[in-house]
């Protein structure tokens, strides 16, 4: 196989000083993925420590953690319900520095304005 088989015409490129999310939307835009002969460097998952070569990054107050999985991201980054400690996956409530997953554990920690409905 030859480059000129798989590569865009006219090619795309980015600069260096170019962002990450300006290449993401720029391959988005141009319908530019993984092509066949062309291999990805496996990245490890920071929770699970798997080699993957589909893994996905998820920028945080500025650092970068690297998943594998939505599970492993939701482990890293979910926060936990101050009251029964699920994992919060929508936006939850926040008293201070107190997370729930809904106002019936709010409650239960004698935090008693919190309405799930209104």
């Amino acid at each position: 196989m030859r480059v000129e088989e798989i590569m865009s015409s006219p090619p795309e490129s980015c600069r260096p000083e170019d962002s990450l999310e300006q290449a993401a939307q720029k391959m988005w835009e141009q319908d530019i993925g993984r092509q066949r002969g062309v291999t990805m460097q496996a990245q490890k998952c920071d929770v699970c420590r798997n080699d993957y070569d589909k893994a996905f990054q998820v920028v945080v107050q500025g650092k970068t953690h690297t998943f594998d999985s939505f599970e492993c991201a939701i482990e890293a980054l979910a926060p936990r319900c101050a009251h029964c400690h699920v994992r919060i996956l929508g936006h939850g409530m926040e008293k201070g520095t107190q997370m729930f997953c809904s106002a019936h554990c709010a409650s239960a920690e004698g935090i008693r304005e919190m309405r799930d409905r209104a």
